[in-house]
């Protein structure tokens, strides 16, 4: 279908024929608001995806992961120390109680209660008064010292 359109002047037909500049400039304009605002996106985009880099950047940095070793060796470093301290404490204890068990046998202990040790001349500790004989003579070691002695008597106990 084609249709003819007449224009009375040649001026009208030349209206006709060109746009209107005030449609011309406002489709210029849309255009240009279409086309900013698409750039606008496409650098939001690339800013965004900048942006990421860079956080992925800065969190694999050489002195974030230093920073993450030091703090990782300093706690293992405070985990080792009380782990030493707790040792310690834990021997310490445990020879402090083996002394104790070893004063409470000891000799000189045994002899501070009161207690003697009889040996012969020789220092040969007498075990049984079948050791001994009437006019041997024998020393009685005391806690504060000894005393030198003769046997003037042997009395054995009887079974029974």
């Amino acid at each position: 279908f084609v249709s003819d359109l007449r224009a009375p002047t040649p001026s009208a037909a030349a209206e006709l024929c060109s746009p209107d500049y005030r449609e011309v400039l406002f489709t210029v304009d849309k255009h240009l608001d279409s086309l900013e605002t698409g750039v606008g996106r496409v650098l939001e985009r690339y800013n965004q995806r900048l942006l990421a880099f860079k956080n992925v950047l800065e969190v694999h940095s050489p002195e974030n992961t230093v920073n993450l070793y030091s703090q990782l060796l300093s706690a293992c470093e405070e985990k080792l120390n009380i782990t030493i301290k707790n040792k310690i404490d834990f021997y310490g204890n445990a020879i402090a109680r083996f002394a104790a068990g070893l004063e409470a046998m000891s000799p000189l202990r045994v002899l501070a209660r009161g207690y003697g040790i009889l040996e012969d001349d020789n220092g040969i500790p007498v075990k049984s008064c079948r050791n001994t004989n009437m006019g041997d003579k024998v020393r009685m070691k005391l806690h504060d010292g000894e005393i030198r002695c003769t046997v003037d008597e042997v009395a054995l106990k009887l079974k029974g």
